[in-house]
């Protein structure tokens, strides 16, 4: 994050590019500009010291983490049929994951975990496949490159970004519903095991 600052600041102070070649020119002159250049380390090392001593300013944490909490007494305390769906949805992800299931924030069952850094410099750890047992339905995460063959095989279902919402299990396809999450899951573990 401090590198992206600092490119950022280089290309608002020098010109439309960031650091070239590890060189001190800017992309506009041929030569160093001592009065830029001071006033550039200048504002980056304040900008360093308030990231430093304001947290406000640092990239968020993830609020979704891997917990202690129990999965079986969560999907337990879930209402019927509510809780059928789950426990259902929960042996699927494990067959295809052949991961044990872990909590991931308060309402999200997850399967296996993998480190993400984006561009932005934002990483942290994610479950490889998840799903949340909402009282709307069940929401499978991760389904951004789903087939969409597929999904058309698959029954009742609506797809809002990369979330497949299922109201009840019983108006999907048990099969392709099994397909989709190893697809997801073979993806992802792909995407990041590098």
């Amino acid at each position: 994050m401090i590198a992206q600052r600092f490119s950022a600041g280089w290309a608002a102070y020098f010109g439309d590019e960031p650091l070239q070649g590890g060189t001190w020119i800017s992309p506009r002159e041929t030569t160093l500009c001592p009065t830029r250049l001071h006033i550039f380390l200048s504002t980056f090392a304040i900008h360093l010291l308030l990231c430093v001593s304001k947290p406000e300013l640092r990239m968020p944490e993830n609020k979704t983490k891997a917990t202690a909490a129990s999965v079986d007494a969560f999907l337990d305390a879930l209402p019927e049929p509510r809780r059928a769906d789950a426990k259902a949805l929960a042996k699927l992800m494990q067959s295809v994951s052949r991961q044990k299931p872990k909590m991931w924030g308060p309402s999200i069952v997850g399967f296996g975990s993998c480190h993400y850094r984006y561009d932005s410099g934002r990483e942290g750890d994610m479950p490889l496949i998840c799903f949340s047992p909402r009282k709307s339905g069940n929401v499978v995460y991760g389904m951004q490159s789903a087939d969409k063959a597929l999904l058309e095989k698959l029954g009742k279902h609506t797809l809002s970004g990369s979330c497949l919402h299922i109201k009840k299990l019983s108006d999907v396809d048990a099969k392709v519903l099994k397909t989709l999450v190893a697809e997801s899951f073979a993806k992802t573990r792909a995407q990041h095991s590098s």
